[in-house]
């Protein structure tokens, strides 16, 4: 069984004994530029990274280097969010293709959020006004094609990563997060026309990368952080009215573009209760299944849904495990989350989201291992030479 075989039996809960690994497969489960310039100095592999989010700090290695590392999944699409401009101070700004402007100060690891371009006044009225940007069509065929023929030619599964955050988050970015919590109270109908005009520049989006991916199979990495560590942000009722029955149309739209691509969605934090609505709007894996939230358990999650999605991720918790844990630790971890996870035959094998730039290299190179040994043996071989 080849590596891409792999990732799609784990998708279609399929793959029992034997995981695949997704190393930099998305923006989401990737690791921080810093990291990884350790990462390939320890190995004594070629430094070359290409960004992938600005803003996170994360960037990815060539083909070659992730099918090296071990990893089944290649990430297909452009950097999100353009690099900043350092100022002569040593402070970069940045302002991405929406109007959000952010800022990265002095000695500071990630990119923050100084500015909203909806942010002042009342939201219709400043949603009027507003002039979303255009999907940069040249630029996804492009990366397409580039991709298609790495995937191919390492035997990797391709990810289509999207260009933009989820529904939720964009709103936020875009009116500002206080600002929007407000709207959510007294300006209901304003939140609902911007979750329309948000989800209207995904369609146009992934419309035209499937029309140049075509039918082939694929995973289509989407996203929306709806939990925090305790709880979720705000009514589940409002979350899958305003946010979910959007995605359902959008996923649906997906499927019907490209029947063989298979949905992974992440959402951090506490998100059990909407999980049930997530599935019926079209998900096939969750991703980043962060066990250490509220309701997050492993053996609960495998046992309700383990026959209907494919969990992509919660091998290693990153906060914890993985930052300040010993390699032996993250090892134990991984073994026992991975026994769970694969339990049901749908797993694919990443961290809790991206490896931090303060993870310890001799912890990545740990996990990297241990990871390759939960079941790669039969897809390490596959694919073209490294």
């Amino acid at each position: 069984m080849s590596r891409a075989e792999l990732v799609a039996a784990a998708l279609d809960r399929k793959a029992r004994g034997t995981f695949p690994l997704d190393f930099c497969g998305s923006s989401v489960t990737g690791i921080a530029d810093r990291a990884l310039e350790k990462l390939l100095a320890a190995l004594g592999l070629p430094g070359d990274r290409r960004p992938v989010d600005s803003v996170q700090g994360i960037s990815a290695p060539a083909p070659a280097i992730i099918f090296a590392l071990g990893s089944s999944t290649l990430r297909i699409g452009r950097d999100r969010i353009l690099p900043g401009t350092p100022s002569p101070e040593g402070v970069s700004t940045a302002r991405d293709r929406f109007g959000v402007h952010w800022r990265r100060g002095v000695g500071e690891l990630y990119f923050s959020q100084v500015g909203a371009p909806l942010g002042e006044g009342r939201l219709r009225d400043a949603l009027d006004a507003y002039v979303f940007p255009e999907p940069e069509a040249a630029g996804i065929d492009e990366s397409i094609a580039e991709g298609r023929a790495a995937a191919e030619g390492f035997g990797l599964f391709p990810v289509l990563d999207r260009d933009c955050a989820g529904i939720y988050e964009m709103a936020a970015r875009l009116r500002g997060v206080e600002r929007l919590y407000y709207d959510l109270l007294d300006d209901p109908e304003g939140v609902d026309a911007l979750a329309e005009r948000i989800l209207d520049y995904k369609l146009r989006y992934w419309s035209l990368v499937l029309e140049a991916w075509g039918k082939a199979p694929a995973a289509i990495a989407e996203a929306d952080d709806y939990g925090s560590e305790q709880s979720l942000l705000f009514a589940p009722d409002l979350i899958r009215g305003l946010f979910i029955s959007r995605y359902r149309r959008l996923l649906g739209t997906i499927k019907r573009k490209c029947p063989a691509a298979r949905v992974v969605f992440h959402s951090c934090g506490a998100v059990r209760e909407i999980l049930p609505a997530l599935i019926e709007a079209g998900i096939d894996a969750l991703n980043p299944v962060q066990f250490t939230a509220a309701g997050m358990g492993l053996e609960g999650l495998v046992r309700d849904f383990g026959d209907r999605i494919a969990f992509w991720g919660g091998a290693v918790d990153t906060k914890v495990v993985l930052t300040t844990g010993s390699p032996e630790d993250l090892r134990k971890e991984l073994s026992h989350n991975a026994a769970i996870l694969g339990s049901r035959g749908g797993f694919v094998c990443s961290t809790v989201h991206n490896i931090q730039a303060d993870v310890p290299v001799e912890n990545i190179l740990a996990y990297l291992e241990a990871a390759r040994g939960l079941g790669l043996a039969e897809a390490r071989g596959a694919g073209r030479a490294a």
